[in-house]
């Protein structure tokens, strides 16, 4: 995959220059001890947020232009929309939570005194983020405890302005144990097969207090009376935290335990890096035929995930894969209730990433796929037989990755799903560059893709009707050919396991080789582009919908197609003899016959029309080089901030990086690596996405990558 470089200019984010000072209000004192911050100024939602890709705030605006003040009590905001909000007085109740209306989507400001310049802890919950001092840092909006932060308090007066997201906050400072420390708050573990020998990995945060990035650190990991294995680390920024993987040698063959968990002690050591003891990890060790969670490295940025796997009883019949898909709220385990092992039939449950916020679209939809591929590895079942089902927001990702995967499932079974988002209060759109973020947005849309789930046989259960589900009962009705809905009552469900699963067994997804019509709709080819044999390589009009529906003539060896905004295509031939000779017509013109030799027929729309070509072109921009911005985090992004700027604008680049990092760790459990540019190594890198913090004057990785770019910026 070639290199995505990609830049965020100064002027645009320039969140964090702008370090916050004014006269001390309420301020509590830190003096090394642990204090819970129990003294707030609130302020109402102000700014327009959502599911748009245009956000605006004007508190964030007055940072980002270097205008911020310290508020005061009664003093006024005016919102986004044009009307008045007030700062307000805030105490918390007597279990340390501050609970106030405000806090849907509003802010919280507190100050905190230090007798010095010294390092804490932040360990804050039911916010989307907060900036300390001016600086960005990712927050808990899930309330789940798991965010824990090193800050570097300066001596005096520091600031704390949080954007709430849960309607309530709490906020805790503490010391940190050590410059450098394992914390198993948030955790990824495995359960231990017994008999298996193969690596297995963990996922746990690792705390960097220091000022310099931590790098060559190394883990020693001993499971007790078994085995070892050192490894290297992952790096972690400045005041940064990451949550590394760290392999492990399970139990051997030859050390069979009668328990059922072993301690797993993790040793850190590192340059100048003080002697500390072992963190201990309890890992449920099962047999094969028992229910296991099994974590893996994802390929989107090397994170360890995990999925639930009960696998099958043994029986006469070929295995099939039934996928659950956990509801909001719910873990993986738990969506297996109900569930038995039963012959012929292995149960998944994906993590999605996290069990908090997963709504099964974007990089959870991938982790379902990753973990499908991950569980191939450990128990046989046949392709042909895989099957998905959720209920509520996993009804929903079973129907979008019917739209976005279709290919991978025999049956889509979705039980009380929700459709689309909400619509969200949208701006006008007066510019191009707000049209390209529109369009942006409008791939998420889920209704158009449902033509791809054409293959796949459809159960749709509904336990609470409502008109929703009765219009998607009524558009499955209007155009698919294999689709079956039932209203199931409460007392019934258990019952209505063993109904779907009579369901699945009866369809089998067909072989490529039998395939004679292939239909794909997408906007983004980035997302989905494959439909059997047929794939979208490219748009005339990127993020708008596409379509291409071919159907194959086996007697006649002729391919005859249809397309709406697209610019090239491809047709996988593999399935048929060599040296067959093909006839294909797109759009109602000719293109020609060609000898199949095994290689996919490329073909590239221009003024002419349709041509077949030996490849795309280089700069073309194929499947792997599209999507929205989260696209450049993907391909185990490396994210490198600048440091040949003003002391200001270096400090952006590493806590815009930092931030950008921490984000995705609490949202989406994932694991990046921030570099500065002196330390980013160019020709070590050259299969992953790099995105730059600064410009080409305050990013000395600039003109190795993008000194030939048709757009520069400089400050």
């Amino acid at each position: 995959m070639k290199r995505l470089s990609v830049f965020i200019p100064l002027s645009v984010l320039l969140i964090g220059t702008s370090f916050l000072t004014g006269q001390c209000w309420a301020a509590q004192d830190f003096t090394g001890k642990e204090v819970t911050i129990n003294e707030f100024l609130v302020l109402p939602r102000v700014g327009r947020y959502g599911r748009v890709p245009i956000h605006v705030d004007p508190v964030q605006a007055q940072l980002a232009k270097g205008d911020w003040q310290t508020p005061q009590t009664g003093e006024a905001v005016t919102t986004h929309d044009g009307q008045s909000a007030e700062w307000s007085n805030a105490v918390v109740k007597d279990d340390g939570w501050l609970e106030d209306a405000a806090l849907h989507g509003g802010y919280a400001f507190a100050q905190v005194t230090s007798p010095r310049r010294q390092v804490a802890l932040l360990e804050a919950s039911g916010h989307a983020m907060v900036f300390f001092n001016g600086e960005p840092r990712a927050g808990d909006p899930y309330l789940t405890g798991r965010t824990v932060l090193p800050i570097l308090l300066n001596e005096g007066t520091n600031e704390l302005l949080f954007h709430a997201a849960a309607g309530k906050l709490r906020v805790k400072l503490s010391l940190p144990p050590q410059e450098v420390f394992f914390d198993v708050r948030d955790v990824t573990l495995p359960t231990l097969v017994r008999g298996e020998t193969e690596p297995v990995w963990v996922g746990v945060l690792l705390v960097n207090c220091r000022e310099a990035a931590l790098t060559k650190a190394q883990v020693k990991t001993t499971i007790t009376g078994t085995s070892e294995l050192t490894a290297q680390l992952d790096s972690v920024p400045p005041f940064g935290v990451r949550k590394v993987a760290i392999p492990l040698v399970p139990l051997g063959e030859q050390k069979e335990l009668a328990a059922d968990k072993v301690t797993v002690e993790l040793a850190l050591s590192g340059e100048n890096m003080a002697a500390a003891e072992a963190t201990p990890l309890d890992l449920a060790v099962v047999e094969p035929e028992q229910s296991q969670t099994r974590t893996f490295r994802n390929a989107i940025d090397g994170s360890v995930q995990s999925y639930q796997l009960l696998p099958a009883r043994e029986g006469e019949t070929e295995n099939g894969m039934l996928v659950t898909l956990h509801d909001a709220g719910e873990t993986p385990a738990e969506s297996f209730d109900g569930f038995s092992s039963v012959p012929g039939v292995h149960f998944l449950a994906p993590g999605g990433r996290r069990a908090e916020g997963c709504d099964w679209e974007d990089w959870s939809a991938r982790d379902v796929l990753e973990a499908l591929d991950d569980a191939a590895k450990h128990v046989k079942f046949d392709p042909c037989k895989v099957w998905v089902r959720g209920t509520g927001t996993g009804g929903h990702g079973v129907l979008r990755l019917g739209g976005i995967a279709s290919d991978r499932w025999a049956v889509l079974a979705a039980r009380d799903p929700w459709l689309e988002y909400p619509a969200e209060e949208q701006s006008d759109v007066a510019t191009p560059i707000e049209e390209m973020l529109e369009r942006v947005a409008w791939s998420n849309r889920l209704t158009p893709l449902l033509r791809n789930t054409v293959s796949s046989g459809i159960m749709l259960e509904v336990v609470k009707p409502n008109p929703a589900t009765q219009e998607l009962v009524e558009l499955f009705k209007s155009f698919h050919p294999d689709f079956e809905s039932r209203t199931v009552s409460v007392d019934a469900l258990k019952q209505a396991w063993g109904e779907l699963l009579r369901f699945c067994e009866k369809r089998l997804s067909p072989n490529r080789r039998d395939v004679v019509e292939a239909d794909c709709v997408t906007f983004s080819p980035g997302v989905n582009a494959t439909s059997r044999w047929l794939t979208i390589l490219g748009q005339i009009e990127p993020g708008l919908l596409s379509r291409a529906a071919v159907k194959f003539d086996p007697d006649r060896k002729l391919f005859l197609g249809l397309t709406v905004n697209v610019k090239a295509l491809s047709i996988d031939v593999s399935h048929l003899e060599s040296d067959t000779v093909v006839e294909v017509a797109l759009d109602g013109e000719g293109v020609g016959e060609f000898a199949v030799d095994g290689n996919p027929l490329t073909f590239l729309r221009n003024e002419a029309g349709w041509q077949l070509i030996p490849a795309l072109p280089r700069s073309f921009k194929r499947p792997e080089r599209y999507g929205g911005l989260r696209s450049a985090f993907e391909n185990k992004a490396i994210l490198v901030y600048g440091t040949r700027g003003t002391p200001q604008e270096n400090a952006w680049a590493l806590a815009k990086a930092r931030y950008d990092a921490e984000t995705m760790l609490v949202r989406l459990n994932g694991s990046m690596d921030v570099v500065a540019d002196t330390a980013f190594d160019a020709d070590g890198e050259r299969d992953r996405n790099v995105v730059l913090y600064g410009n080409a004057d305050t990013n000395a990785a600039w003109p190795r990558l993008l000194s030939t770019a048709p757009v520069q910026v400089r400050g």
